[in-house]
């Protein structure tokens, strides 16, 4: 296994950075709106990894084997993340605006206790698959499904202070109990598709061929699937329960991103984040065949991109807002979360090897 950061993967963060760089010369009021819905996008993605991770450890079925090492080299970007956030925090006014339990001192400090406890989740979690590899002893298997189940508590409690300071904060005395479920849905379907979907584009040997079941594809399709449901409930509860209650302060979230263009997206939204891939999943044989499930995934992958978008930019602008940055920084910010993504998968074997629960009978998700 090759450890070091290669020179592509460093080629890669140079190109990003500087994108960046330029991006926030040529104009600071567009790239750091910008900046923020990179990072809540790449963030997702590294948290719903993390979340599948400790769910995969805790049940240990086969279709987590056959996604494993994309999944572990997904949550190695945190620090980034942490480093991206910190830089918009201090570069940009937007959370530093509240008081009391929102003073920016307590937003930093809670802040970095999230990350602090995301980035040490994923560096005992992968540190212990990795020992796994080169020894025959399940005791790291064990130790990782003990980090697992309190892992698991924690990742919910953080990503729901998480996503109150950054989010519902950007809309001051906004409040939803639903909208931290909304956003760990968004994390779970980004990791899940984003998986299924870079599983056929990565290099494999025979043992991940192997892993590859019809079976396992399976299983793949139908967590999916119910994902995408389970994103339609908690997202349409948080509508009706607003839409009843017709308090205007509970009522500012939706009015801003169902005026001004904004409607527009949000139909859009409605219709490619449930009903198209819901109306495709609904049926087997999608799931059987690895292609279309992995085009599906993509586009999944993409639509819960643009829901993002939905959910961060209109804090920023009252009408309809796409500029050059909102294409630019994220593809930076992707290109570097993707160089520390491929140091991660290329300094891990393919598959896990030695883990006691490979030799149990593969059994299909009910």
């Amino acid at each position: 296994m090759n450890t070091a950061m290669t020179r592509p993967a460093w080629g890669l963060i140079a190109v990003g950075a500087a994108a960046c760089v330029a991006a926030d010369a040529v104009n600071r009021a567009l790239f750091f709106p910008s900046l923020f819905y990179a990072f809540i996008l790449w963030l997702s993605m590294s948290l719903g990894a993390l979340a599948f991770l400790m769910t995969h450890h805790l049940t240990g079925g086969r279709w987590g084997f056959m996604v494993r090492r994309i999944l572990e080299a997904a949550v190695v970007p945190l620090p980034l993340l942490a480093v991206l956030f910190f830089i918009f925090f201090l570069g940009s006014p937007a959370l530093r605006q509240g008081h009391g339990y929102f003073e920016p001192g307590w937003i930093a400090f809670r802040s970095a206790l999230n990350f602090g406890i995301w980035i040490g989740l994923a560096w005992a979690l992968r540190r212990r698959s990795l020992l796994q590899d080169r020894s025959e002893d399940p005791r790291p298997t064990r130790k990782m499904r003990m980090i697992s189940g309190p892992g698991l508590v924690l990742y919910f409690l953080s990503v729901s202070f998480a996503m109150t300071d950054w989010l519902m904060e950007l809309v001051p005395g906004w409040r939803s109990t639903m909208f931290p479920g909304i956003m760990m849905s968004t994390q779970a379907l980004m990791a899940l598709s984003g998986a299924v979907a870079v599983f056929l584009l990565l290099p494999k040997t025979g043992e991940a061929e192997a892993m590859a079941t019809s079976q396992a594809w399976h299983d793949l399709g139908k967590l999916l699937f119910a994902f995408v449901i389970f994103w339609a409930y908690v997202a349409f509860s948080q509508l009706l329960v607003i839409w009843s209650g017709n308090l205007p302060q509970e009522t500012l979230w939706y009015r801003q991103r169902s005026v001004g263009g904004w409607q527009g997206l949000a139909m859009a939204v409605g219709a490619f984040c449930f009903f198209a891939p819901a109306a495709v999943l609904l049926f087997q044989g999608p799931k059987h065949a690895p292609r279309v499930l992995a085009m599906v995934a993509a586009g999944i992958w993409v639509s819960q991109a643009v829901f993002l978008f939905w959910v961060v930019t209109p804090s920023f602008y009252p009408a309809f807002h796409w500029s050059w940055t909102d294409v630019l920084v994220p593809a930076a910010v992707g290109v570097i979360w993707a160089a520390f993504f491929w140091h991660g998968w290329r300094s891990a074997l393919p598959v896990p090897r030695n883990d006691p629960r490979l030799e149990q009978p593969e059994v299909a998700i009910s």
